[in-house]
């Protein structure tokens, strides 16, 4: 039972980061849309001034949401060698390529939103070795 609610909450997870990148995509892409009435002098100040912090509100949910995940999992029920983390990133990437890849090539269309997901299933990939090599290095 532990088992089945730890997949839920790591569900629960990436749905969570999954609306938090929706939101930070679209806030940075209306702050860029807003930026193109300004002039020329007012561009570079605000892309030079707030890139970083516009950059960061982006990357933010990515990196932070994957440890969540882990944690939040983790607290639930502990993973023997991060078997559910590779397992749940490893589907979640290969449905987001496809989409992403048919998105391209039928609607001829970019999802930034996309990049984002991937960007989180291998920062997931990522945690999911990290505790793997942490468990191993406990016991031994």
């Amino acid at each position: 039972m532990k088992k089945v609610l730890a997949s839920l909450v790591l569900v629960g997870c990436y749905l969570a980061v999954i609306v938090l990148e929706e939101l930070a995509c679209r806030g940075a892409m209306w702050f860029l849309d807003e930026l193109s009435a300004l002039s020329i002098v007012a561009k570079i100040i605000l892309i030079f001034f707030g890139g970083s912090a516009l950059l960061g509100l982006v990357f933010t949910p990515v990196f932070y949401g994957s440890m969540l995940t882990v944690l939040a999992s983790e607290a639930v029920s502990p993973s023997p060698n991060g078997t559910r983390y590779i397992v749940f990133s490893t589907i979640v990437l290969t449905l987001t390529v496809i989409s992403f890849f048919s998105l391209l090539l039928i609607k001829r269309t970019l999802n930034i939103a996309c990049i984002f997901v991937v960007l989180y299933c291998i920062a997931l990939l990522i945690m999911a070795k990290d505790l793997r090599e942490e468990r191993i290095s406990i016991e031994s």
